[in-house]
């Protein structure tokens, strides 16, 4: 497994306290989003709301995920004084939280999100028996068997 050098992700998940109104929500978000124009070790910033099937989300119903150069740029963006003060409006309107800092590892070193994305926005033009040809062709590419996932819904099986 390879470790990325440097770059570490920082993860968020969160469950806003009901009654929160939605255009309150959406403000938030903005205000998350415009951290990376004023905190300089924040390199890019993404949000989404659970579209899971599974419910295992355990009531969390948004997800945050930023990329920063280095655990020292994590730190340096969590004491930042805009990070502290929208930190303290984010908590006072969220029920619960949960965050996670980890180096992305990748399996196999050819196995990039980049790869990966490139990958599906060519299977999306494809009619579905060359979809699948595809696939099986890229799960065995980045040397997958049953768990590389090529987005949030498909994965790479036997069964294709």
């Amino acid at each position: 497994m390879e470790e990325a050098k440097g770059v570490v992700m920082h993860v968020v998940l969160a469950k806003f306290k009901d009654g929160i109104a939605e255009n309150k929500i959406e403000e938030i978000i903005k205000d998350f989003a415009n951290l990376v124009n004023i905190i300089e070790p924040m390199k890019s910033f993404n949000w989404g709301k659970d579209v899971s099937s599974e419910n295992l989300n355990q009531g969390f119903t948004h997800i945050f995920e930023s990329t920063f150069e280095s655990t020292e740029g994590v730190a340096e963006y969590v004491a930042h004084p805009a990070h502290v003060d929208f930190a303290n409006l984010f908590l006072s309107h969220v029920e619960k939280v949960i965050v996670i800092d980890y180096k992305p590892t990748a399996l196999n070193p050819t196995n990039n999100v980049f790869n990966l994305f490139y990958a599906d926005s060519l299977r999306s033009s494809m009619l579905e028996h060359q979809r699948r040809d595809g696939e099986r062709e890229i799960c065995n590419a980045f040397g997958a068997s049953d768990s590389l996932a090529l987005d949030w819904t498909t994965h790479c099986t036997s069964g294709m």
